[in-house]
């Protein structure tokens, strides 16, 4: 029975040229495919801390515009606590956005070498 080379493996095989490129192309799709696994599974892990950010700074955000319950003595320091806690929550958004689309490109180019 006759071995199924994949796609990856072809296309090494394409740029390289001589008796051991399939064994080449192998190697790499093995190790490429290892590498992206563990990466993706440790970014997910981190993906987890960064929605727990996003979560934290939403309560912050709410705390702020409650004034944590307290009477509004000081309307500069209310206004710039609104606004502290806005911009650490568009930021935390933001890297989680970023972070996400990361993990996503990762697992769209396992799939690519997988193939």
């Amino acid at each position: 029975m006759a071995k199924t080379i994949s796609t990856f493996v072809k296309n090494v095989v394409l740029l390289l040229n001589g008796d051991n490129a399939e064994e080449i192309g192998i190697k790499i799709q093995k190790r490429g495919s290892a590498i992206l696994s563990a990466q993706i599974a440790a970014k997910e892990a981190i993906a987890l801390s960064l929605e727990d950010t996003v979560d934290s700074c939403k309560e912050e955000l709410a705390n702020a515009r409650l004034n944590s319950g307290q009477l509004i003595t000081d309307n500069q320091r209310y206004v710039q606590r609104l606004l502290d806690a806005h911009y650490n929550l568009m930021v935390s958004e933001e890297s989680l956005e970023g972070h996400l689309g990361d993990v996503s490109f990762l697992k769209e180019q396992l799939a690519i070498i997988n193939t």
